[in-house]
C-alpha cells in the first residue's frame, strides 16, 4: 500500500521534473524487487501485489479522472511483466536450490558408500573385525610398539556339527558372539597394538603386543574358557562351544606368514590332544 501511494501522485499528476521521474522510477523498481524476493513464498508476493494493485486502483479511480483506463491498463501489463519474470525467477532459484540439496545428499550417499567400501576391505562383514587381506596387505603386524610380541590362532572347536545341529543362523551368532569376545578381551588388555582377524570360517587370529610369554599364555587361557563359555551367550547347551588355542611368539622382522605356520601346528597340537585347550611354540 505504502508503494501505491508513492506511486500514485506521479501517475495521476505526471510532470517533468526530474525528481519525480526519479521517485516513480525508484518506486516501480522497489516493487519489482519486492515481489522477486518473495517470489519463492508465493502467498506473500501475491499479497503483497494484491494490496499494491488495489490500493494503487482504488486511487486512481478517485484521482485520475480520464486517464482511469489507460492507467489501469498500463499498470496491469507492468504489474503481470514483474510477476512473470519473478514468479520464472523464483522457480529458478527454487530449482537450483533442489539441485544443490540433490547433489549434496548425493555426494553425502557417496562418501558414505566410499567410506563403507573401504571398510568392508578390511573388515570381516559379518563380525567387523580385520580380515585376512587386512592381516596380509595392510600390515598391521609392523605397528607394534615391542620388538616381540605374540600371536595366537584360534579354532572354534566341532563348528561345523554346531551349524549341522543348530542351523547357520546359530553359527553366525556364535562368530559374532566370539567376536565381541575378542574385542572386548583386547580392549581390556592396556596399551599397545592389539588386534584380532577373522581369517576365514570358524578360524581367528589375535595378535597382542605383549613380550612376555607368560602373560601371553595367561591371556591365551582366558580367551579359552571365555570361549568355552560361548554357549551361554547364544542359548546353547553347556559344552556345545570351545575352541583350541596355538600360541607363538613373533618377533620384529618376522614374516606373517612364517607365524602363522607355527601357530597353526600349536593349535594343531591342541586339536589332536582333546580340543579345548591351548599349546605354545616353546621358541618363537
Amino acid at each position: 500500500m505504502s508503494w501505491a501511494y508513492l506511486l500514485l501522485p506521479v501517475i495521476v499528476e505526471p510532470s517533468d521534473h526530474p525528481f519525480r521521474l526519479l521517485v516513480a522510477g525508484g518506486a516501480m523498481v522497489g516493487v519489482a524487487l519486492v515481489v522477486t524476493m518473495t517470489a519463492p513464498l508465493k502467498p506473500q508476493a501475491l499479497a503483497f501485489i494484491a494490496g499494491f494493485l488495489l490500493t494503487f486502483f482504488i486511487g486512481l479511480a478517485l484521482m485520475a479522472g480520464d486517464a482511469l483506463i489507460p492507467n489501469i491498463i498500463g499498470m496491469s501489463a507492468l504489474s503481470l511483466g514483474v510477476m512473470i519474470f519473478a514468479f520464472a525467477t523464483a522457480h529458478q532459484r527454487i530449482f537450483s536450490s533442489d539441485m544443490l540439496v540433490e547433489n549434496q545428499r548425493l555426494n553425502e550417499d557417496l562418501a558414505e558408500a566410499l567410506a563403507h567400501s573401504e571398510f568392508l576391505a578390511k573388515h570381516d562383514p559379518l563380525t567387523g573385525l580385520y580380515n585376512r587381506r587386512a592381516l596380509f596387505e595392510q600390515k598391521l603386524i609392523e605397528e607394534a610398539t615391542q620388538d616381540e610380541a605374540h600371536l595366537l590362532l584360534i579354532d572354534l572347536d566341532h563348528f561345523k556339527k554346531l551349524n549341522d545341529t543348530y542351523g547357520h543362523d546359530t553359527g553366525d551368532r556364535a562368530l559374532i558372539a566370539a567376536s565381541a569376545m575378542m574385542r572386548d578381551a583386547l580392549r581390556a588388555y592396556g596399551s599397545g597394538h592389539h588386534f584380532a582377524v577373522r581369517l576365514g570360517g570358524e578360524e581367528f587370529c589375535i595378535f597382542i603386543d605383549e613380550p612376555d610369554r607368560d602373560k601371553a599364555l595367561v591371556f591365551a587361557e582366558d580367551m579359552r574358557e571365555a570361549l568355552a563359555g560361548l554357549h551361554n551367550s547364544i542359548g546353547l547347551p553347556a559344552g556345545a562351544t570351545s575352541a583350541s588355542i596355538g600360541l607363538t611368539r613373533h618377533k620384529r622382522g618376522d614374516t606373517v606368514d612364517s607365524s602363522l605356520l607355527k601357530a597353526d601346528a600349536a593349535m594343531y597340537d591342541a586339536k589332536t590332544s582333546g580340543r579345548n585347550r591351548v599349546r605354545s611354540v616353546e621358541r618363537g
